[in-house]
């Protein structure tokens, strides 16, 4: 992922600048960047264990339908569920003074979906216990957010820095397609909804001069957002009217830029 963000950053720098120089003064100057990365993810839980019961297989199993079944679904993680994916921001800061810049940030994020054996499902009509196997949606989110970045070492060529931000994303429903193995195809159902939070975070990074008027950004962050909880029923078909979902509050963003002032 990273050989395919520097790639570009790269030769936009070297297109739009020579040879690094000594910082100057930013005071007054507009800052346009330009970010890629991902969001790592905690370890948090996001299903809980659960266990329930069918009085009969019905649709599962036509050809056992008056069949009793148990099924049980272990515990996930996010980790579990999601596998990184790709982030994007364009940022647009105002240079106050030669250290303090304010920012507004529009930011994309995504985390991809796994097939992931969740449970099993027991009947007497098996011989062994069906697995049942979810296949999560990819989820996307939008967040605008606004803060301010102090910067240390003004006028050289690194420049370290730390910003705080808070704002709002917005992320859409989580979904996922569950499946009995060797049995019935449950269907898609919705886990979380879809949902627009508050969210907040710091971060702390360093400028590296490439030029009078370009700099390459690399930052670690830690965000925070109101994270969304539900009792599902989206397991009802399997016997089990609710589940509790919730979903990770804290990921850290590390990110890749750069930026120009104009």
């Amino acid at each position: 992922m990273y050989k395919r963000i520097f790639r570009p950053l790269a030769f936009a720098a070297l297109a739009s600048t020579g040879t690094a120089m000594a910082g100057t003064n930013d005071e007054g100057h507009w800052v346009t960047t330009f970010t890629g990365g991902t969001d790592a993810m905690t370890r948090s839980t996001l299903q809980e264990h659960a266990d329930g019961s069918l009085a009969n297989l019905g649709a599962l199993d036509p050809d056992n339908a008056d069949d009793p079944a148990t099924t049980s679904l272990r515990r996930l993680s996010m980790h579990d569920a999601f596998r990184l994916g790709p982030g994007l921001g364009l940022e647009l800061g105002y240079m106050t003074d030669s250290s303090v810049e304010p920012f507004m940030k529009l930011e994309y994020s995504q985390l991809r979906g796994r097939n992931e054996n969740i449970g099993e499902l027991t009947t007497p009509s098996l011989s062994a216990p069906a697995g049942i196997t979810s296949k999560f949606d990819d989820m996307h989110s939008w967040a605008l957010n606004f803060g301010t970045r102090y910067f240390w070492n003004d006028g050289g060529v690194v420049k370290p820095y730390v910003a705080g931000f808070m704002g709002a994303d917005r992320l859409q429903a989580m979904r996922t397609h569950l499946i009995v193995n060797g049995m019935a195809d449950v269907g898609e159902e919705e886990l979380l909804p879809q949902q627009t939070r508050f969210d907040a975070g710091v971060e702390g990074g360093v400028n590296f001069q490439l030029a009078d008027k370009a700099d390459l950004r690399l930052s670690l962050g830690a965000d925070y957002v109101d994270a969304r909880r539900k009792d599902t029923d989206a397991f009802a078909p399997l016997g089990l009217d609710a589940v509790k979902m919730t979903e990770q509050r804290w990921s850290v963003p590390v990110d890749l830029g750069m930026n120009f002032r104009f």
